[in-house]
């Protein structure tokens, strides 16, 4: 299992709570890359690019978790 699949696993295993919380948590990260990016102190710019990649990753977790749970609903 490569290291990006082993992430998703982890993030899927996590609850809602956590999973906002690491969304949020990487949304300040990315902040914080676009203002060094301004200031011209970016080391690797593929950080950026990876952690958007995680944000949406992140996000189409947590939508596939709320389609389940109203799905859920619709059947009871």
């Amino acid at each position: 299992m490569s290291k990006r699949t082993q992430w998703i696993d982890e993030v899927r295993a996590m609850d809602s709570a956590t999973t906002e919380s690491e969304l949020e948590s990487r949304r300040k990260k990315l902040f914080m890359l676009r203002v060094q990016q301004m200031t011209g102190q970016v080391d690797n710019h593929r950080q950026m690019r990876n952690l958007k990649r995680e944000i949406a990753q992140l996000m189409t977790v947590r939508n596939q978790a709320q389609a389940e749970v109203a799905a859920e609903e619709e059947k009871a």
